[in-house]
């Protein structure tokens, strides 16, 4: 925890309504030094937030979030006694800017029910937090992922037709270490998974994207490749992205991952022509997307 990095942002020097700068948290995997991987979809934040009804985000049950932002407001006496001085040399001090209310935002632990705790301004307290939550994390995320396939998958006319997927029980295209030459290969004229581009990249594509070496890039060294769905035809192809798991929805296994109903609900398989009397049937946080080729 510290103050906000406004300048490695470049957002600009902000402030609270008092004038002070803010504070800031993110969870150890979705910072950026050192970076721990794999950060997907799967990953949950590591911050608890409580209310003064109670647990709002509980990050030892696996719904934390990402982060949090803290105005800290005017200076008061905390709840404990201790009268904030905000001089230079106490500038990164927490409790001389942050509060209690029954939980010290001075002193979050990590991983833990005892994070940050949001409340109605009193004598003895009056931060303002700002949860940024793993879900809409995983909502950019989507959208920065689809956008690199998309950007990988270009081709100048005329384009070859887009290989076939690979089976969707094919451990092979699973985890976060390289895919090695026989693995993950297009088997099925359906929806699978992206198959390995041994060779680099397929024909007509940009970017060394689905080479499965994990050293060349993000998306195997953060296990994507479990979680994009692909289903090819002649000049289009669709991209299905799943969302966060939902209730009912298991990633521990390779047997739980080896189904397509551990990440796409109902909805988004009859989009496609799919159908699954197992699959899930809530409303669904997957993306699809079609790209065609000239």
């Amino acid at each position: 925890m510290g103050r906000l990095p406004w300048k490695t942002l470049g957002i600009g020097d902000v402030r609270d309504g008092s004038g002070e700068r803010l504070w800031y948290a993110v969870s150890e995997r979705y910072k950026n030094n050192p970076r721990l991987l794999p950060l997907n979809l799967d990953t949950p934040g590591a911050w608890s937030v409580l209310s003064a009804e109670g647990v709002l985000w509980d990050a030892t049950q696996g719904s934390g979030v990402a982060a949090v932002l803290i105005a800290p407001m005017q200076p008061i006496v905390r709840e404990d006694g201790w009268i904030q001085q905000r001089l230079e040399s106490s500038s990164e001090v927490a409790k001389q800017y942050l509060d209690i209310h029954n939980q010290d935002n001075a002193n979050p632990i990590e991983k833990t029910a005892n994070g940050f705790v949001m409340a109605t301004a009193t004598t003895h307290f009056n931060d303002v937090v700002w949860p940024i939550t793993a879900s809409r994390m995983h909502q950019a995320m989507q959208k920065q992922v689809l956008s690199e396939l998309k950007r990988s998958l270009r081709c100048n006319a005329p384009c070859p037709a887009y290989p076939t997927a690979a089976a969707v029980e094919d451990q092979g295209c699973l985890g976060t270490q390289s895919v090695a030459a026989g693995q993950c290969q297009g088997t099925t004229a359906g929806l699978g998974r992206l198959p390995l581009d041994a060779a680099g990249h397929w024909p007509g594509t940009t970017q060394h994207m689905l080479d499965g070496d994990a050293k060349h890039h993000w998306f195997q060294q953060n296990g994507w490749r479990e979680q994009v769905f692909y289903q090819p035809a002649q000049a289009v192809a669709t991209f299905l992205l799943a969302g966060e798991p939902l209730p009912g929805q298991v990633r521990v296994s390779a047997t739980d991952k080896a189904s397509v109903n551990a990440y796409l609900e109902v909805s988004t398989l009859q989009a496609v022509q799919m159908q699954s009397a197992s699959a899930v049937n809530l409303p669904s946080n997957d993306v699809t997307e079609r790209v065609s080729r000239p």
